[in-house]
């Protein structure tokens, strides 16, 4: 039953990396990014790291003064 020996531990590590993968995939797909980009620009608006302003192609940019 315990005789993989190196076998079985390519098959853990393996197995754990496909997890940890979908997991993780799961939490990226699940994310309100435009929340978390809101909240983000709440703490650098907070923490005084610059203003937030906006080019032609509406990317927000942050200008440190």
């Amino acid at each position: 039953m315990f005789s993989l020996f190196s076998v079985g531990i390519w098959y853990g590590m393996m197995s754990g990396s496909v997890v940890q993968a979908l997991v993780l995939s799961f939490i990226i797909y699940r994310t309100n990014w435009n929340k978390e980009a809101s909240v983000a620009e709440d703490r650098i608006k907070k923490w005084g790291g610059g203003q937030i302003s906006s080019k032609e192609n509406n990317i927000g940019t942050v200008t440190f003064a």
